[in-house]
């Protein structure tokens, strides 16, 4: 009986400790959150796809440059120019596409009945448009779809649904954005603007009043940008006042040479409170700005896409961050090139090449021998890359874009693989993930097409 234990007991050992070795050797073997092999086979900096060419050579010529950086400011200023809305930009037309949905809030259950009914009603529908008056924004501001901070998920329990797809979040606009105010909530709370290339509900404290002595002196003149992000602005009494990021431009204040280097200091609009805007001058620690438009040489590109390199990706915008769209809207507007906020919108700017209907094989010659490196932007439904060229080592097509995820696919059960982040990848990342949904996981299976902007 004793002897009958003791093998008992040593099987039962031998089988738990082979269990457990078979566990241990497939936990091994399942890749690193956030890992894929192109971010060890592509390069993750811009300088080896523009390594051609002199870095102080122009990918867009400075006549077409000064062209689209006049477009580019007729754009910015839009909202300060042109006090009439399209009427798509209704705030009512916005709460239409919520209709008819379950929805869930922040602790992932769906919304009380009535509550949209309660939003309507807070949007104060009957007094439209209530206002028409100038504004800017004081600081980073999330621009929302309705009055209300509270979030909008579809069902959490979908493959690429549930955070961070808030779809009451409609972008992110810096400090220093021109605003048209045209309608305020019932309560008060919540302004619905008129940005540059978007509309939608803001905070009242994230903006401030203009009358038209600040909009002469902030649209006049020079213009600077930032090259890389997260950059504290300061008053001269040494206070923060607001973060510079790529992508963003202020009114140049003074000019300031300090021994060989230039010192550029920039004229930040900071809220009084009477509510209204006044001009103060911003100190910017080291030499993180530069006169906007930046020169559209591959140096300049190669510093702000490396300091892009990783950076987290954020759906319209969320936490400040930047999802696929912001990304490549902000590297074109350093240089002045004006681009919608939005994928399809972006889609439809330049050159359209089509590539529907081609096998994968088609799609990547036609990708290399068509596309322009960092002129030319590939597309998907959904999504949006940036062409840099081709890897030096495996000459496959290589973009900069910002990922959340690729599909997969388990038993039958479908998911996301998330790289949340700016990467630099090829056409298939994810390709030797074993787990990756086939053929739509590949992005190269999915693209659409590419658009060619500022094409010679």
């Amino acid at each position: 009986m004793k002897i009958s234990k003791s093998i008992s007991a040593i099987i039962t050992a031998w089988f738990l400790s082979t269990i457990f070795m078979l566990l241990s050797a497939c936990t091994q073997k399942l890749p690193a959150p956030g890992w894929i092999a192109d971010l060890e086979e592509f390069p993750q900096n811009a300088g080896p796809y523009i390594s051609h060419t002199s870095l102080e050579n122009f990918f867009i010529p400075e006549y077409a440059q000064t062209d689209l950086a006049n477009a580019y400011e007729a754009r910015y200023f839009y909202p300060w120019d042109s006090p009439i809305l399209p009427e798509e930009e209704n705030p009512f037309v916005k709460i239409k596409r919520f209709e008819d949905k379950v929805l869930y809030g922040e602790n992932l259950l769906p919304k009380p009945h009535g509550w949209l009914d309660e939003m309507k009603r807070h949007m104060d529908n009957e007094n439209w448009p209530s206002m028409e008056k100038p504004a800017v924004t004081v600081h980073a501001t999330a621009l929302r779809m309705l009055p209300t901070v509270s979030p909008l998920f579809y069902n959490p329990n979908d493959p690429g649904e549930g955070f961070p797809f808030d779809y009451q979040q409609d972008s992110m606009i810096p400090a220093g954005t021109p605003l048209l105010v045209r309608h305020v909530s019932l309560n008060k709370d919540w302004y619905f603007v008129k940005a540059p290339w978007l509309s939608g509900w803001v905070r009242p404290n994230e903006i401030a009043w203009v009358d038209e002595d600040f909009i002469k002196s902030f649209r006049s003149g020079k213009k600077i940008t930032f090259i890389q992000d997260e950059v504290p602005v300061f008053t001269e009494d040494g206070v923060f006042a607001l973060h510079g990021r790529v992508g963003m431009i202020l009114p140049l204040h003074q000019s300031k040479k300090s021994g060989e280097e230039e010192k550029l200091f920039a004229a930040i609009p900071l809220r009084e409170s009477n509510g209204f805007a006044v001009l103060a001058k911003g100190v910017i620690p080291g030499k993180l700005t530069q006169a906007w438009p930046l020169p559209a040489t591959y140096k300049n590109f190669q510093t702000l896409a490396d300091g892009l390199i990783g950076k987290s990706y954020g759906w319209g915008g969320l936490y400040e961050n930047r999802d696929c769209s912001a990304l490549t809207q902000d590297i074109f507007a350093a240089f002045g090139i004006p681009l919608p906020r939005n994928s399809r919108e972006q889609a439809q700017e330049g050159q359209w090449i089509s590539l529907s209907g081609l096998s994968a094989y088609e799609k990547e010659k036609l990708i290399i021998e068509k596309a322009l490196p960092l002129k030319t932007l590939l597309f998907m439904p959904g999504h949006v890359m940036l062409y840099l060229g081709q890897n030096p080592v495996s000459h496959e097509p290589a973009v900069i874009h910002s990922l959340w995820g690729l599909r997969t696919r388990v038993s039958g059960r479908t998911g996301r693989w998330i790289i949340g982040r700016t990467v630099i990848t090829s056409l298939k990342p994810g390709d030797k993930l074993p787990h990756l949904a086939r053929p739509d996981g590949l992005i190269l299976e999915r693209i659409t097409g590419m658009s060619q902007i500022c094409s010679p």
